[in-house]
């Protein structure tokens, strides 16, 4: 199911780039990253998380 949202988010961010109108473009970013989130809190893996936190 996360590799699923990944793959949504990827297309989101990709597609924005073949527009043309700025709200449009913001829109359609903005639903990206938060389906980025999404597939970030689903993948449950935490090390990254930790490796920034505790340099």
């Amino acid at each position: 199911m996360a590799e699923y949202i990944g793959y949504l988010a990827s297309v989101f961010i990709v597609g924005g780039f073949m527009l043309k109108n700025l709200r449009t473009i913001r829109l359609i970013n903005m639903f990206g990253c938060i389906c980025f989130v999404i597939y970030g809190i689903f993948l449950n893996d935490y090390s990254d998380f930790r490796q920034w936190l505790y340099p």
